[in-house]
């Protein structure tokens, strides 16, 4: 897990210091080390270090190892540079320098992420004759994309964003995971071409402006959605979409995508079938286990994030039960897990996480996120994200990695990505009965709807409403319904407003999906990516390795998605697989967990007491893109809201206003 950087100009004037900035702004990601290479079309090239590259590297012998600092090359003009962070965790020595090449200096590689079944593949390229000097994922990624070429994307199984340098052809190749675990970011103009893991590095380059996606506002305020399209928030900056690989030809200066990889899930209609149902049940299992035990590979201590929930619980057991079967080192005897708490007993689950720790003894680790903490670290935080977040719960995250650190732990596990592929939320029921409802199964149906209404017939009759009935209506009618549903609408700026509503289409796409195929659509596109977006920002914020076995484990992600839709909500029960894989390894009080929090915080209340703190953010700056006199008047009704129930409508005003000010846009 690093942090990665590059810059080309074939014009050959772009320095060192150009690239020695975009990798300072990504120090969190790898403080335990720093390297250069540099290149141009002559031919010459060189490898450089910067203040935090280990002396053992400096000592070592492998040819990506640098002998001299990034000031001897400060007056040298270069075509390309790459940049590197890194956070050790696999293979500790100087074995796992980067930039990393290959034995004849052709290839050179920056990567972050982890290959996790990279042992495996390994013994696959040596059984072709490849060798190997080190004993980490990066040289294998290295290795065999110089023996599979892109073909090698396949193999992999893990999260990744990597850009591999072709001296010979004087090409760049890079790609990114299947499900958008690992992030990356690119600028281009008729000029420069230049990547980075963070948004924030990007911005420290001369020729990138800091300014602001007019379009990408109307659709973090009203579609309730970031980074939907390649280019977000800050203008120019774009995103390498989950699932897709590039390349540019720096002679040529043409860039090119590609989607290596499109995740389908089982669409045709299966009545459920108790035999069938126990062989899913068992095999879900087994996937279930392999994919967390695959996860344990790593050279440093491994803990767990604990929720609670079903997810974050199934790792946390899962694993006790694998280190009562042989000595995980990495683990130790006791396993170390982590839990944000409340004092407001009705949003706190921390009762449910002592059920999964005294059951597992483990070491349990408790962080309480409060209001004035949320004050003082807010403005760290929505820096540390790039953009801004939700909802306060990315702040219970944050501070859950926070604490991790502290407890001499540098990789955890989550349950990220385990309601998008078993059918954890609420709305999934709708789905359900369409999917019961289209093919005929009536008396199904009227089961399902008297196990599902049962207390959630307001939430679910407006979500018939959202997925149908504004379908239906005309854009201009759908807008003022809008406005009047849900007043703080009114707050966003009247121009965004005209020039953008047209977007209100894309927010509600009808009803014809059926479950497995909204599933496959939320896995694959912005829910899950966002939200391991928060994961990756809040966890190397800390220089902290998550680890998400539901968001990325291919042969489990491809096999429940093949599994038909009538085994995943089943009866009164969403998750209905992963219930019932877990029998005998989860509490049965968790494994029967009828209601789903999440990282819940008390968001209303904390804005109610922050409106003295928060004034100061709302300035005539904001005027561009908030209706400012009609806020000001109604400032303490914004966030003063009347119920305790988060609305995620308050809260994003003042990230927007909080982003703005700390990237000074």
């Amino acid at each position: 897990m690093c942090g990665i950087a590059g810059i080309v100009d074939i014009q050959g004037n772009i320095r060192v210091a150009d690239i020695r900035e975009m990798t300072q702004s990504l120090r969190h990601r790898g403080p335990d080390g720093e390297g250069y290479f540099g290149w141009d079309p002559s031919g010459e090239w060189f490898i450089a270090s910067g203040p935090d590259t280990p002396k053992a590297v400096l000592d070592a012998s492998y040819p990506f190892c640098p002998r001299k600092p990034t000031d001897h090359f400060s007056d040298r003009s270069c075509s390309l540079l790459l940049g590197h962070r890194r956070l050790s965790v696999i293979d500790l020595s100087p074995a796992g320098h980067q930039p990393m090449c290959t034995p004849d200096e052709r290839y050179w590689i920056v990567h972050n992420g982890e290959i996790y079944n990279y042992i495996e593949i390994r013994e696959a390229l040596k059984g072709e004759g490849v060798s190997f000097d080190t004993q980490t994922d990066t040289e294998v990624i290295l290795k065999a994309y110089q023996q599979w070429g892109t073909e090698c994307l396949a193999k992999f199984n893990g999260m990744w964003a990597f850009v591999i340098f072709d001296r010979q052809e004087q090409r760049l190749f890079g790609a990114r995971d299947r499900f958008g675990v690992k992030p990356f970011y690119y600028y281009r103009d008729d000029r420069y071409f230049a990547f980075a893991s963070e948004q924030k590095a990007l911005l420290k380059l001369p020729y990138v402006e800091a300014s602001i996606n007019p379009k990408a506002v109307f659709d973090y305020f009203i579609l309730g959605q970031l980074d939907m399209e390649p280019e977000g928030l800050f203008a120019g900056i774009h995103e390498l979409p989950p699932a897709h690989s590039f390349t540019f030809d720096c002679r040529q200066q043409a860039f090119s995508t590609k989607r290596y990889y499109q995740l389908r899930g089982r669409l045709s209609f299966e009545p459920f079938d108790d035999q069938k149902a126990r062989n899913y049940i068992a095999e879900t299992r087994e996937k279930v286990i392999e994919a967390i035990r695959l996860r344990l590979r790593s050279d440093v201590r491994v803990g767990s994030c604990l929720s609670g929930g079903l997810d974050s619980s199934t790792i946390v057991c899962v694993i006790n039960d694998l280190i009562q079967a042989q000595d995980l080192e990495q683990v130790g005897d006791l396993q170390q897990v982590f839990t944000a708490s409340f004092k407001e007993a009705h949003i706190d689950e921390s009762p449910w996480a002592k059920i999964v720790a005294d059951q597992t003894q483990t070491q349990w680790h408790q962080t309480f996120p409060d209001r004035q903490g949320l004050v003082d670290d807010l403005e760290n935080l929505v820096y540390s994200q790039d953009v801004p977040v939700w909802s306060s719960s990315t702040y219970a995250q944050y501070r859950v990695m926070r604490l991790i650190p502290e407890k001499g732990v540098k990789v955890v596990l989550d349950g990220q990505g385990g309601d998008e592929m078993f059918a954890g939320y609420q709305q999934y029921y709708y789905q359900h009965w369409m999917d019961l409802l289209n093919n005929r199964r009536y008396g199904k149906l009227r089961q399902a709807l008297d196990h599902n209404l049962r207390g959630n017939t307001g939430y679910l009759l407006r979500s018939w409403l959202k997925q149908f009935l504004f379908t239906k209506l005309p854009t201009n009618l759908r807008e003022n319904i809008y406005k009047r549903l849900y007043p703080e609408y009114r707050y966003l700026h009247p121009d965004i407003w005209a020039t953008y509503k047209s977007r209100l289409e894309l927010l509600h796409p009808g009803p014809s999906k059926n479950l497995n195929q909204n599933l496959v659509d939320q896995f694959s596109q912005t829910l899950l990516k966002n939200l391991l977006k928060c994961e990756d920002r809040c966890s190397m914020r800390f220089s902290v390795e998550s680890r998400t076995p539901f968001a990325d484990d291919l042969p489990l992600i491809e096999y429940i998605f093949q599994i038909p839709s009538t085994y995943k909500i089943h009866g009164d029960r969403t998750k209905y697989l992963l219930r019932e894989a877990m029998t005998g390894i989860l509490p049965e009080k968790i494994r029967t967990r009828s209601d789903k929090m999440g990282y819940v915080t008390p968001n209303n209340q904390w804005l109610r007491e922050m409106i003295p703190d928060i004034r100061g953010y709302f300035d005539k700056d904001l005027g561009d893109y908030l209706n400012m006199p009609l806020l000001q008047q109604s400032f303490d009704d914004l966030f003063d809201q009347p119920t305790d129930v988060e609305n995620f409508r308050s809260w994003k005003f003042l990230n927007f206003a909080v982003w703005k000010k700390v990237f000074g846009l």
